[in-house]
This record gives C-alpha cells, structure tokens and sequence, in this order.
C-alpha cells in the first residue's frame, strides 16, 4: 500500500470518528442523545475550547505542569523499577 493511500485512509478513519462523536453527541437516536452532554462535549466545543486557551495563552501553565508530571513519573518509576 503506498503512503498516499495508507494517509488518506488514516485522516478518512479520523474525520469519520469525529463525525460520529459529534452526531452522537448531538442528535436524539431513539429518543435520546447517546452521548449525554453532562458526560461528552462534542468535538467542536473541544475544538474551540482549545483555540481559547491558546488565545488566551493559559494553556502553556498547564502544558508545563503535564510535562513535569510526565517527567517525574519516568523518573520515579525507572528508580523503582532499578530497585524491584
């Protein structure tokens, strides 16, 4: 299978799955919204929270705090790991 082929197919697989988040999260199937909105946004809410939090700039606190938990749990769990 060439790139091009397999790239496509992979964005395909993405842009169906988002479509059927956002359908599913906002149109009654049977009478009721399968995924309830207490639960599940949908991905253009996502979408446009995250375009806010960039806007804003505070997205890079917590992208910073993410890191260093990332950072702190390889470390921690290689030491243990030497220890075991």
């Amino acid at each position: 299978m060439s790139r091009v082929k397999l790239l496509a197919l992979q964005i395909l697989v993405a842009v169906v799955a988002l479509a059927l988040w956002q359908f599913f999260a906002t149109v009654e199937v049977f009478g009721k919204v399968l995924l309830p909105p207490f639960f599940f946004s949908t991905p253009l809410d996502v979408a446009a929270q995250v375009v806010k939090w960039f806007a804003t700039g505070t997205i890079w606190k917590h992208l910073i705090i993410t890191l260093w938990e990332s950072i702190l749990a390889f470390v921690i769990g290689s030491a243990l790991g030497v220890l075991v």
